[in-house]
């Protein structure tokens, strides 16, 4: 049962999905989402990079909202 919840988290995770959409596919709490990816992440089995919250977002400005890189001085 946790082998296939697992692959289920994990696909839905590289696709993109939040870990509340993700919760409420497979039908468990976000907690328990946050735990499988991040000891898939330790395994390598997660492709998708770390997402940001929102607060970090705004203190990193575009480069993180859109991707775009900093010049450095």
């Amino acid at each position: 049962m946790n082998n296939e919840r697992n692959a289920k988290i994990v696909r839905c995770w590289n696709s993109g999905l939040s870990t509340g959409e993700v919760a409420r596919h497979v039908g468990c709490t976000r907690n328990v989402v946050v735990a499988t990816v991040s000891k898939q992440r330790e395994l390598g089995e997660i492709t998708r990079p770390m997402v940001h919250s929102y607060s970090e977002k705004g203190r990193l400005g575009m480069a993180a909202r859109f991707g775009i890189k900093r010049k450095r001085k």
